[in-house]
């Protein structure tokens, strides 16, 4: 999560705003109306604005198509458009032949599609149109021809279909229709048709049919029945005719889940019985039939897996003991079983993995400590088993992956280390092995999903014009371009992150895909929003610490390659941002950090090399950037850390070599910098969990050995630190939340017979008080995220009845109550409210906040003057999804947050308000 805020608007003149309404109520869709009679529109005269976009990396992401199965020469695929959430769409190979076939689950919404077959023609698979759960559907390519076949498990329950499996005109598969458990079920596409075949495990009870394969006209497959456990069962379509082939393990289950396949004669499987472990199995399908071809012998496994047919033998991989994970080769029989090569001399292992037939080859991922993880191929020789290209030169891995045959071309997915993740092709030469680059450059495209149509290959891969869309390779680099792109899809996101205001403006962290993460700034409009610094050069990203205000300068720490993590400076423009110090000279890096603005400087942690970490300070130069504080000499260091600023001290919580990590304060000067307290009294380490300034004085969480970890205060002297109450007689009260209003303290804690709840004090034992147990009983209510708004606390609580909700205090339990409960259609769920922020001091007591809200609305912004009806739905970004809003920063009139709509992902938002004091009620925001 980002830290964040929320936004706002104004009201007046209601006739002049309701024929505004009524017109754009034509023109477009309205964002932010919620009905509910409590927080309906009343009247709003000039409304604020719709939040607009500043668009840094306008990058799109693209479609992200996946799922690609060929039928009837076009492909079938999911895909998500600027309208739709994950949908089947269908495309001829052309921009204009390709659509979407029907949006199941209306919306945004993903219909979860899964399990792709086809079966006579038509695309078979599960999907959830979101009145009936994952269901089985059936396309012929047509809006109206893509219908559910039959809802299994009726209502919102998913019937859990998997592992669809074709042999003629029928489709076994897997599902639970809530009666029987996972179980077989049969399927001619029709709901008549569609019926459970075998209750194996008889009753709720699952018997997971899987791993289907057809040999001779029969199906076997992995199923266990309550009594054998999981074991080799087949069927021939009939209830009748299906039934356990064989027991392999008697007192267990036999068949491992690994894919078995089959030479046309046997099949080959890895199951172990009661006398061996995993090894390799086979049988002819009949009744009882089952021969063990062991490897490894004994209680050890050799756990035969990747197996691939190749004519009538199988290649696998295995581990015989001796030689690691290689690969061999299997006719069947004990004496025709016999490791092809040992590729990775000695007991390392080859890891042989991801294997595909190619004219005549087997080519697969494979492993040796010379070259990495690499491609090979074999004949099912020795001498015909070698390494084809080694990728990434030396022990890197290449990491070949998605290996496809297309026609007698082997595609397939590598990194070389210099071009990033891209497309390959091989002819089974090293000469003949060439990278087919779809993003030039280091920027990986990350195709997958590859799959052959019409001796083309078809993938998808992020380019850099068009983001993750379907893209087409005949195996050379011309012909390797995108073949459709799905129009409007959204950008990538540049997701602001350290947002701190600046003379006019805001200085932030933004990505975009030249410069990865680098520093920005803005005034709230794209034209004079700019990038500052590329402090690690091209698409490498910076780390940046947090930001401290000096003057009309902001000082940070960030990590460049040349300098490691070092302290930096920035005036708000390109030339005035530039390393203050190399504090610990060279690449290392002083790791600076906790940077904390008090007086005149800019205090920090941070190693030099030499002195180890220690507080540091600054004035924004060079000169003026120098160790403070060597609170405990040598390299060892006192490792500063929690620096907090009161108004008259700094204070931290450091180890001086002596008395362990204890409370320190400085008032800016050497000799006024010492140990304030040894709070446990001991050489050990006192625990702190926070320190929060107010005013002149440091409140503060330590646990002292004796009282456990409550609330302290100290004004800088050892006479005035102390603990303020043991509220919880029996433990820790874990206080947290520190917010003042006023005289008054209010955190929030644990307390003598009451979970986390509100409390307050004015500094004094007898002054310390619960306002309220909101939610009665040992759970407590948590409230969190304590704001002050003129005088009244705004905060997040817990109930029983309601969940988590926006809540308000006066500091009196009458006046200690829940603002609205914004989950209506269910009381007890949580709308969490999030990043409580005040819009602006003298702009009445509104809130900005981040909450979800029923089944429609996702996590948008939200406001709140402190009553139901004055709490309302700013703009609804991102329909149904949520915009998810963060670090929201108030800044001379305008309101500047993260957030992402349906075109945008994470990117920087400004919403323009008036400061002056005004009455907020639901605004009409018309993007």
């Amino acid at each position: 999560m980002h830290s964040s805020q929320r936004s706002l608007l104004p009201r007046k003149n209601y006739l002049n705003w309701f024929v505004i309404f009524l017109i754009l109520m034509t023109l477009v869709p309205l964002v932010g109306a919620k009905a509910n009679d409590a927080r309906e529109a009343t009247a709003v005269a000039n409304p604020l604005p719709a939040p607009t976009v500043l668009d840094l990396n306008t990058h799109p992401s693209g479609s992200e198509p996946y799922n690609y199965l060929v039928i009837g020469g076009q492909i079938y695929f999911v895909a998500t458009d600027d309208t739709h959430g994950e949908e089947l769409w269908i495309s001829d190979g052309t921009q204009n032949g390709t659509k979407l076939v029907k949006d199941i689950r209306p919306g945004f919404e993903n219909s979860n599609i899964g399990n792709m077959t086809e079966l006579d023609g038509k695309l078979l698979f599960s999907a959830s149109d979101g009145t009936n759960g994952e269901e089985l559907w059936i396309s012929d390519g047509t809006e109206s021809g893509t219908i559910m076949v039959k809802s299994i498990n009726p209502g919102l329950s998913s019937a859990q279909i998997s592992d669809i499996y074709t042999v003629g005109s029928a489709a076994f598969f897997q599902a639970d229709d809530g009666v029987t458990g996972n179980e077989l079920w049969r399927t001619d596409g029709t709901e008549s048709g569609t019926v459970l075949l075998k209750d194996i495990n008889p009753g709720l009870s699952n018997s997971y049919p899987s791993g289907f394969v057809a040999m001779g006209g029969i199906l076997y497959f992995r199923a266990d029945d309550g009594t054998n456990g999981a074991e080799l069962w087949r069927t021939d379509g009939t209830t009748a005719n299906t039934g356990l082939v064989v027991d392999i393990h008697p007192t267990g289950s036999g068949l491992a889940g690994i894919g078995m396949v089959t030479n046309g004669t046997l099949l080959f499987m890895t199951a172990r019985d009661s006398l061996s472990n995993y090894e390799l199995w086979v049988s002819d399908g009949t009744l009882g039939n089952a021969t063990e071809i062991e490897i490894r012998p004994a209680s050890s496994a050799s756990t035969p897996s990747y197996l691939i047919a190749v004519g009538s033998n199988v290649l696998f991989s295995a581990d015989d003991g001796t030689n690691g994970r290689e690969l061999w080769l299997s006719d069947g029989t004990l004496g025709g079983t016999s490791m092809v090569k040992d590729m990775n001399p000695g007991s390392g292992g080859s890891n042989m993995y991801d294997p595909v037939f190619v004219n005549g080859n087997v080519y697969f991922n494979g492993y040796d400590s010379s070259h990495g993880a690499e491609l090979w191929k074999t004949d099912g020789t020795a001498v015909g088993t070698v390494l084809v290209k080694d990728i990434e030169p030396g022990v890197g891995s290449g990491s070949p992956s998605y290996l496809t045959a297309v026609a007698d071309k082997l595609f397939f997915v590598a990194d070389d280390a210099v071009n990033g993740r891209e497309l390959w092709l091989s002819d089974g030469t090293e000469a003949g092995t060439t990278r087919l680059e779809v993003y030039p450059g280091a920027i990986s495209s990350d195709p997958y999903d590859l799959i052959e149509w019409n001796n083309t290959l078809i993938f998808t891969a992020f380019g850099p014009t068009t983001g993750s869309e379907m893209y087409q390779s005949d195996g050379t680099k011309a012909g390797t371009t995108v073949l459709v792109d799905i129009p409007g899809t959204r950008n990538e996101g540049s997701w602001p992150d350290h947002m701190t205001p600046l003379g006019d403006g805001l200085v932030f962290t933004a990505y975009d895909n030249t410069y990865g993460e680098e520093l920005w700034f803005s005034d709230g409009t794209l034209a004079n929003t700019t990038m500052l610094a590329d402090i690690t050069p091209g698409l490498n990203s910076t780390y940046y610490t947090q930001f401290a205000q000096l003057g009309n300068k902001l000082l940070f720490g960030a990590e460049d390659v040349t300098h490691g993590l070092e302290l930096w400076i920035t005036d708000g423009t390109s030339a005035g941002t530039q390393l203050v110090k190399d504090v610990y000279p060279g690449a290392t890096g002083a790791d600076v950090a906790g940077l904390t603005t008090f007086g005149n400087y800019v205090y920090f942690i941070a190693n030099d090399g030499v002195n180890g970490t220690e507080l540091w300070r600054t004035d924004g130069t060079t000169s003026g950037t120098s160790l403070f504080a060597d609170i405990q000499s040598g390299a060892n260091g006192g490792n500063p850390y929690f620096l907090e600023a009161t108004d008259t001290h700094l204070f931290f919580v450091a180890n001086d070599g002596t008395n362990g990590e204890e409370l320190w304060a400085t008032d800016g000067t050497v000799g006024g910098t010492m140990l304030v307290k040894n709070i446990d009294g001991a050489a050990t380490d006192t625990y702190f969990s926070f320190l929060k300034a107010v005013g002149n004085l440091l409140y503060f969480a330590p646990d002292d050995g004796t009282h456990g970890v409550e609330l302290w205060v100290s004004d800088g002297t050892p006479a005035g630190t102390h603990m303020i109450k043991d509220l919880n007689s029996s433990g820790d009260s874990y206080p947290y939340d520190i917010t003042a209003i006023g005289n008054w303290i209010y955190f929030s804690a644990e307390g003598d017979g009451v979970g986390a709840e509100l409390w307050r004090t004015d500094g004094t034992e007898s002054g310390t008080s619960l306002v309220k147990d909101i939610n009665s009983g040992p759970n407590g209510s948590d409230p969190a995220e304590f704001t002050a708004v003129n005088g009244t606390l705004f905060f997040s609580a817990r109930t029983d009845a309601n969940g988590e909700e926006l809540w308000i205090s006066d500091g009196t339990a009458a006046g200690t109550k829940l603002v609205t409960d914004l989950t209506t259609n269910n009381l007890s769920d949580s709308s969490y409210p999030f990043y409580i922020t005040p819009l602006a001091g003298e702009s009445g007591n509104i809130v900005l906040f981040a909450a979800i809200s029923d089944d429609t609305i996702g996590e948008e912004l939200w406001a709140s003057d402190g009553t139901e009806a004055g709490t309302y739905l700013v703009a609804d970004i991102h329909p149904f999804w949520g915009s998810e809003p963060y670090d929201f920063t108030v800044l001379n009139g305008r309101v500047f947050f993260g957030a992402e709509d349906y075109i945008h992902n994470g990117e920087l938002w400004v919403l323009t308000f008036d400061a002056t004091p005004f009455d907020i009620y639901l605004p009409m925001i018309v993007r």
